[in-house]
């Protein structure tokens, strides 16, 4: 066995998600603020589909109690899940990265003492 390619997201932080391949894509996450998504194709490896980098509260990291990571990204009837520090939910179309619905699934100011 022997690697076959590598990318490096850019980050310095944590990475505790695995990438997820869907059909000839790999949808992997970068942690940090904001919370990238990249999907690569594996027919061109190093070829970026597309990436997806939203706003997001740059508060949230002050309230975070741990190291700022993602979990890693989701998949499901054609979208791709991830989550965001500042409570958000994005569904992103697998295909051309796009934001097919969002929403707020919490309150950073509920982690606070």
């Amino acid at each position: 066995m022997k690697v076959a390619w590598t990318m490096s997201t850019g980050t310095l932080r944590g990475q505790e998600g695995q990438p997820l391949v869907v059909g000839n894509h790999d949808c992997t996450s970068k942690a940090l603020i904001p919370t990238f998504v990249y999907a690569i194709n594996l027919d061109n490896v190093g070829q970026i589909v597309w990436k997806f980098a939203p706003e997001q509260d740059k508060f949230s990291p002050s309230v975070a109690c741990c190291e700022l990571v993602t979990k890693g990204v989701a998949y499901a009837d054609g979208k791709i899940l991830v989550t965001t520090l500042d409570t958000h939910v994005y569904a992103l179309d697998a295909k051309t990265g796009k934001v097919v619905w969002d929403d707020k699934n919490g309150d950073r100011n509920s982690a606070r003492p």
